[in-house]
């Protein structure tokens, strides 16, 4: 399998522009105010940064062999929480090198930035773009190493696991009042038309393999019928993926927490609103009125 290097992402100009402007306003904050974000404000930034943003579905499908694709401009729940999640972490690097009373962050495994580090002093546009590419692909693929497509997240319980494991995430469910919800996960496999890099049968063993592994993992999940019990204890900024009563899948959905006068919200991309918004409903109902959706599971950024 192809390893990926750092010099084969090109950035658009367009994203390039989106990516300097958060760096900006993040910088411009961090040296106005005496109060250092943490990781999750800085999530909650990035998210209230897309607000508006267009929604796209598929947008990492590409022709070709599996590579890594940067799109700040549209994006679907997936994307968008694991653009906030990227730009959240080199943020928090930015400032960390500009103000050494914050902690460091944890070191990411391999080079993310290729080779030097970003500079708190007017990072280049190109070390902007290789330290977020490297980011991305740290977030979302196995080992952070693009291996063709099975080297990809595809399920979030597998995302969530594997950047848990590489110190980045921690799923927080179990001490919100999570119960296991053990479930075959299969949908990719059983449903492989869908997916047209499944046809090449060493691909669908390899994915295969993940959904046996996934499926036999401890789950854990906070189910809607106990909303009221848990509404107050997600942060804003935390990560809150619903999960589904639908065969063989785990999560339907992913956003952001954000409060609005007091009430649990999401921040996501929505394919009904065609854009990135905030829920107009709280989460609870918006769990409630829809019978396949189980609950949550719920991450933070370390």
């Amino acid at each position: 399998p192809r390893r990926w290097e750092e010099r084969e992402t090109m950035m658009e100009p367009p994203d390039l522009e989106v990516l300097a402007a958060f760096i900006a306003m993040v910088r411009k904050e961090a040296s106005t105010s005496q109060v250092i974000p943490s990781p999750a404000e800085l999530v909650l930034r990035a998210g209230r940064f897309f607000l508006g943003t267009p929604y796209a579905a598929r947008t990492l499908e590409a022709p070709g062999p599996e590579s890594l694709v940067v799109n700040l401009r549209t994006c679907d729940c997936f994307t968008l929480v694991e653009n906030c999640c990227a730009l959240a972490i080199l943020a928090r690097q930015i400032i960390t090198e500009s103000r050494p009373d914050i902690p460091a962050l944890i070191p990411l495994p391999g080079r993310y930035d290729g080779g030097d580090s970003v500079t708190p002093h007017d990072p280049s546009p190109e070390r902007l773009a290789a330290a977020f590419a490297a980011l991305l692909r740290t977030l979302r693929y196995r080992d952070g190493v693009i291996a063709g497509y099975a080297s990809r997240l595809h399920y979030f319980s597998d995302w969530l696991g594997e950047n848990e494991r590489k110190g980045l995430l921690r799923d927080i469910t179990a001490r919100l009042g999570g119960r296991p919800a053990p479930k075959a996960i299969d949908f990719m496999t059983k449903h492989r038309e869908l997916y047209p890099p499944l046809g090449d049968a060493d691909v669908w063993r390899e994915l295969r393999e993940t959904e046996r592994r996934l499926s036999a993992s401890p789950r854990l999940v906070l189910t809607k019928e106990e909303i009221a019990r848990w509404e107050e204890k997600p942060a804003p900024g935390d990560l809150v993926a619903i999960a589904t009563h639908e065969e063989g899948l785990d999560v339907a959905h992913a956003g952001i927490a954000i409060r609005v006068a007091g009430r649990l919200h999401l921040l996501h991309a929505s394919s009904r609103a065609g854009r990135v918004i905030v829920s107009p409903e709280t989460l609870a109902a918006y769990l409630e009125a829809q019978d396949d959706l189980a609950g949550v599971i719920v991450a933070r950024l370390r």
